[in-house]
């Protein structure tokens, strides 16, 4: 059977990893301002170092070309980009990422108010759980706010609508790699004075109007769980300004003060102090080598998906009984998912039999997701019904996920489509 949709190693490859490890910025000078109509040429260095089991890189906002060039000795790799920017912005690489990190920004903003009323934090249904469970975890409400009919991103006219005083933040979702409507979501956020956090665990290296996700919202988490674009088996990525990524650093290893990240150093010192109640999540040696590794093959892969996205897009264009995604023209989709809707009522059979059908083929699919207010969980906490988002029901009923990953040969890519043709053609009425 081919792999399951988004499997990262395709044909049983095994991935070659250095044997180096993080990533640590070299300071440079102040970042421009995001809204500045000027574009300077920068160059800046990104230094790994073999002891680190974290990562933090520059990330630039808009780049027009880059240069990836990599210097290799056993204490450490330079990664040279020269890009033209407009703003920058600043990440940690760390594991649980969405847990965590989500959970130390919403802490600084969900406390309970005098009423007793948790503070609002609107998001979408078509999401996996961890994007509602960590508003949970911090004890403020998920408010669900229906999807597009055609990015299945969040809606931000309905946003609009349903936003109260007490809304503190918007937590859009870059659904299957193509990034949400976010222009009027930040308009938004600025004209209420809200919290914008992208859950962009789809969405690495997808760009918005030019920008790469990871530098529009306040916070952006990545993930680089093994199925995604980028994976170091497990963990992710926070982007956001350099205060709130320190913290997020700090917070991430005991709460220790930075000095203490060079105790072992030649430089360093054996002093350190404790400045808040912090965690053990910091990323290991083996999971950042893993990352380095994959992050030089990042435009190769990226590539190889919008070669397959490219062949099913012709392919299934031509049956009346499916629908293909959208790529809207001022975005780049990630492509971390391709997923195929059904015209059910051209077909004699149920997106459940569908899929039988393809896997009788030897084809393994998936569905996502599952919305959120359909969950045992949160439908009984919130009383929410199949009707209460209608776009997202209605979508959810028809969505299939196929392979895709940069595993995949030609053959299997026909494959693929050739079990899909023959399913609608032997059941469409």
């Amino acid at each position: 059977m081919l792999q399951s949709p988004s499997e990262p190693f395709g044909n049983g490859k095994r991935m070659q990893t250095d044997a180096t490890t993080a990533v640590e910025a070299k300071k440079t000078e102040d970042r421009p301002s995001t809204s500045s109509p000027e574009t300077p040429q920068t160059e800046y260095y990104l230094r790994i170092e073999p002891s680190r089991g974290w990562v933090s890189l520059k990330l630039r906002e808009l780049w027009e070309y880059r240069e990836l060039l990599y210097f290799l000795t056993w204490r450490d790799i330079k990664v040279r980009y020269k890009q033209t920017v407009l703003g920058a912005a600043w990440a940690i690489i760390q594991p649980f990422m969405t847990m965590v990190v989500f959970s130390l920004f919403f802490g600084n903003l969900a406390n309970v108010p005098s009423d007793g009323i948790p503070y609002p934090i609107f998001t979408t249904p078509m999401t996996f759980c961890s994007s509602v469970n960590v508003i949970e975890h911090v004890g403020a409400t998920p408010v669900l706010v229906d999807i597009e009919p055609d990015t299945l991103t969040i809606d931000p006219e309905r946003v609009k609508e349903a936003i109260t005083d007490k809304t503190r933040a918007i937590l859009p979702v870059h659904y299957a790699g193509h990034p949400a409507t976010m222009a009027p979501i930040l308009e938004l956020a600025r004209s209420r004075g809200l919290y914008i956090v992208e859950d962009a665990a789809h969405a690495l290296p997808a760009t918005y109007q030019g920008r790469p996700i990871g530098t529009l919202g306040d916070f952006t988490a990545f993930s680089f769980y093994a199925t995604k674009n980028l994976t170091t088996a497990e963990g992710g990525m926070l982007t956001g300004t350099p205060d709130r990524i320190e913290r997020a650093r700090r917070l991430s290893l005991h709460g220790m003060s930075r000095d203490a990240w060079k105790r072992y150093s030649g430089e360093g010192s054996w002093y350190y102090e404790v400045v808040e109640a912090g965690f053990k999540y910091n990323m290991t040696d083996i999971q950042a080598a893993i990352g380095l590794v994959q992050l030089k093959r990042l435009d190769a892969m990226q590539a190889r998906r919008r070669e397959i996205v490219a062949q099913y897009q012709t392919a299934f264009a031509e049956f009346e009984e499916l629908e293909i995604p959208t790529e809207r023209p001022d975005v780049e989709s990630a492509w971390h998912l391709y997923v195929l809707r059904l015209h059910l009522e051209k077909l004699k059979i149920t997106r459940g039999q569908f899929i039988e059908e393809l896997k009788n083929r030897n084809i393994g699919t998936s569905v996502h997701f599952i919305p959120i207010h359909l969950h045992p969980y949160y439908r009984d906490k919130y009383d929410w019904k199949p009707e209460d988002f209608p776009v997202a029901y209605r979508e959810f009923q028809r969505v299939i996920s196929l392979p895709l990953h940069p595993g995949l040969s030609d053959e299997d890519v026909e494959d693929v489509i050739a079990a899909v043709a023959d399913v609608v053609e032997k059941f469409r009425k």
